[in-house]
């Protein structure tokens, strides 16, 4: 009766006061990798019973595997406030054991006698069947005792930080493209006026060059002395363009915000209509100054965009007529805001190329 008694104290003692977890695991890998029920297993298998002394806190470990097939790397971390390592491989199953061996020597330095598994397969996705075994034959009366033979040890893995080699995106680092824009400016003409226009050019990540080719459409410009003269005048020009490309993502750059200095040259093309003489002249006309774009690439390689450029006219002149006076005169300042379709080779290669950091199971886009 006391003994039963005694075994009952005993057992309200242990429930009581259960023994705490020995390790908390917090696990991220790709769908192909072990899960972490694989991991919290080979954990369990190698480091086994534990004494208590070993038991009486909880050790916290967070790890994750990133990467693809043949470059994986692993970031490991065990302790509170432990500094994060990576370890880089070919083999996320290799990977996965080697974390698991790690956070079992932590939770019981003795586990490193048993040395680290190979590698950690995934649990299977289907149930296996059973299959009915013969009964085992009786052992003979005498039977003898195998020889304990120790398994070879293995040497653990030194976990250190990698320099992992940068992968390449498969984009060009120098690019050719155009844009076809519509729109209208004023300057050259005290009226408003639509224009068209096309360029082309290459660009890096971060820079871009083109030469374009503008056409301002024609427009009618009566004397202000005598309305029975006027005259109808038509432009074109052509111009550099150099800018410098800002974006907003690190690796595509699918919003660019071109900011430009540019230069045009070109001539207006004028004729006498009315009472005016109709007689064809030109007058040069020359600008220098800035610009703002906004491209917007709803492809890779295509994309819409619009900007807007202020000139100062640097060669300027007008036209006249005796004696009605000045009937047209360039501005000193010329406006023009455009819309139109990009295209490009292909989205530019960063500079300094950076190991993926995609989430687990994503692939590069």
């Amino acid at each position: 009766m006391c003994a039963l008694a005694a075994a009952w104290i005993v057992a309200a003692a242990m429930a009581a006061e259960p023994t705490p977890p020995r390790f908390e695991l917090a696990w991220a890998a790709p769908a192909s990798c072990p899960s972490h029920a694989d991991v919290v297993r080979s954990i369990d298998e190698t480091v086994g019973p534990v004494a208590p002394a070993h038991a009486t806190a909880t050790l916290r470990a967070r790890a994750e595997i990133v990467g693809e097939v043949g470059a994986y790397v692993l970031r490991l971390g065990v302790g509170e406030s432990a500094e994060v390592r990576e370890l880089a491989g070919a083999s996320c199953e290799e990977l996965a054991a080697t974390a698991a061996f790690i956070v079992a020597i932590a939770v019981d330095p003795r586990a490193l006698s048993k040395g680290a598994p190979a590698a950690i397969s995934p649990a299977p996705t289907q149930p296996v069947p059973l299959i009915p075994t013969p009964a085992p034959a009786p052992a003979p009366a005498a039977a003898s005792v195998p020889a304990v033979v120790a398994a070879p040890r293995r040497e653990p893995r030194e976990l250190a930080p990698t320099n992992t080699p940068a992968r390449p995106r498969p984009w060009p680092s120098l690019g050719w493209g155009g844009r076809v824009i519509a729109g209208v400016g004023a300057g050259p003409s005290p009226a408003v006026t639509a224009t068209m226009g096309a360029s082309v050019g290459m660009f890096t990540r971060n820079l871009r060059f083109e030469v374009e080719g503008q056409y301002w459409a024609m427009r009618r410009v009566a004397s202000a002395r005598n309305d029975a003269v006027f005259l109808a005048a038509q432009m074109w020009n052509v111009g550099l363009r150099g800018c410098a490309v800002l974006g907003t993502d690190a690796a595509t750059r699918w919003l660019e915000f071109p900011v430009c200095a540019l230069a045009q040259a070109g001539a207006i093309h004028a004729r006498g209509e009315g009472e005016l003489t109709s007689r064809r002249t030109h007058v040069p006309w020359v600008g220098v100054g800035g610009g703002a774009m906004i491209l917007g690439w709803l492809r890779p390689r295509f994309g819409l965009g619009c900007g807007i450029d202020v000139l100062g006219v640097v060669v300027r002149g007008g036209f006249r007529s005796e004696p009605s006076g000045d009937i047209d005169r360039v501005g000193s300042v010329a406006v023009t805001g455009l819309c139109g379709i990009a295209w490009r080779s292909a989205p530019p290669q960063a500079t300094d190329a950076v190991l993926d950091r995609s989430r687990p199971g994503q692939s590069e886009r």
